[in-house]
């Protein structure tokens, strides 16, 4: 689970639209393993997306100590404002427990606002939770129709989601 957390960040990192080329320059920078640089480019620049960026590396202990708990109490507001990326995080920490108790419900209704903006890492983490019926009830359609928007955004998981989904339906895989 937390491997699953750890990748899901680093996507959500990389999906998330930098209008600012400092905060872009700081997920560069971040890409490349230059954690501590990134850092300081994103406390430079200050929007709400190195804001994020600056949980994720808190979260993840690149860069900045590793604390858990305040990457997500700071991720929140952001959230609350609307911010898609910093939903799908706030979603992810909620689905896997880290850093905040898990809660599936919440994780889903953190999920269903990302994915309502078109992020593709919250469709695919909402398909997971539809197909396994966590937080949700269980709806192998409505997983389907999360992770065909998840797949077509790029995200590969969501296309092997689709092909398993496809076997335990019968079905003729799409590759």
């Amino acid at each position: 689970m937390i491997k699953r957390l750890i990748s899901i960040t680093i996507v959500l990192l990389t999906s998330t639209n930098y209008a600012l080329a400092d905060a872009a320059r700081g997920m560069q920078l971040f890409r490349e393993g230059r954690y501590t640089e990134a850092v300081a480019e994103w406390r430079r620049t200050g929007d709400a997306d190195s804001q994020l960026g600056i949980a994720t590396a808190q979260f993840l202990g690149r860069g900045v100590p590793k604390d858990e708990q305040a990457a997500v109490r700071a991720a929140i507001p952001f959230a609350e404002t609307g911010h898609a990326g910093a939903q799908n995080f706030v979603g992810a920490a909620l689905e896997s427990g880290v850093g905040i108790t898990q809660n599936y419900l919440q994780a889903a209704a953190w999920y269903e606002k990302a994915a309502a903006q078109g992020n593709p890492v919250a469709e695919q983490s909402l398909g997971l939770l539809f197909a396994q019926g966590l937080g949700v009830k269980q709806d192998f359609a409505r997983a389907r129709i999360l992770w065909e928007r998840a797949a077509s955004k790029g995200i590969a998981i969501a296309r092997e989601n689709l092909n398993k989904l496809d076997q335990i339906e019968g079905r003729t895989s799409k590759k």
